[in-house]
């Protein structure tokens, strides 16, 4: 039987675990928890003073400040890989390190540079594309979905993190739980060792003879005179 001793430690590092994961995501710059919340951002960005449909999907968020969001940037027949950083967590960063298709409108290295404002319930990405530098302007970038309003795009690292992290401790809890229920009840006498079998009692004396019975009866009969 597993005593108190050995599973605190485990209980204990579980819980650790949990706070950490925790204090992780509420440590982030603002920037990189709304890019856990949000995944989907749709907009548009200006090219020749004409409208352009646009859109970045975050695919994964570096929890430490001096880490990145990995995005990818899709536009008409457009399809790239970015990474955002932020140096003073205001201006975010968005920079080109792959391409897997692209229009003649990003025939150099794209980058653009935004600042996260909140609009009502939204999120707004604001800002202006500095490279390629002629013809591009301006580019906005709105979340998907509204604060308040569960984000199913898909799973956050947050979102796992917790859900593994709070059905580990409840499980460690509940086995503790059940070790102490189980310690009280047998120190208090509640509980005892029951054989699973009658095969386990034997009779070390051997079995009892009632051969002799009558006899036995019939010698004791004596009479008894006064």
């Amino acid at each position: 039987m597993c005593s108190l001793s050995t599973v605190t430690p485990v209980l204990m590092t579980a819980l650790q675990i949990l706070i950490m994961v925790i204090a992780d995501v509420a440590a982030m710059p603002m920037w990189k928890t709304e890019f856990y919340h949000f995944r989907n951002w749709e907009g548009n960005y200006m090219y020749h003073g004409e409208s352009h449909p646009c859109s970045i999907a975050v695919q994964s968020v570096q929890e430490d400040d001096s880490g990145v969001a990995y995005v990818s940037f899709v536009a008409e027949n457009t399809h790239l890989d970015m990474n955002a950083f932020s140096s003073d967590n205001i201006r975010i960063m968005f920079r080109q390190n792959a391409v897997y298709n692209t229009n003649h409108h990003f025939y150099d290295v794209f980058e653009f540079v935004v600042e996260l404002v909140p609009q009502g319930r939204v999120q707004v990405l604001i800002g202006n594309i500095t490279r390629p530098a002629s013809n591009f302007s301006t580019i906005r970038l709105q979340s998907e979905k509204s604060r308040g309003y569960e984000n199913h795009s898909g799973a956050s690292g947050l979102s796992v993190g917790l859900a593994i992290g709070i059905s580990v401790f409840l499980f460690i809890v509940c086995i503790v739980v059940g070790i102490l229920i189980l310690r009280w009840g047998i120190r208090k006498g509640y509980l005892r060792h029951v054989a699973r079998s009658y095969k386990n009692f034997r009779n070390p004396e051997g079995a009892a003879s009632f051969d002799n019975t009558q006899s036995d009866t019939r010698d004791s009969n004596v009479d008894v005179h006064i």
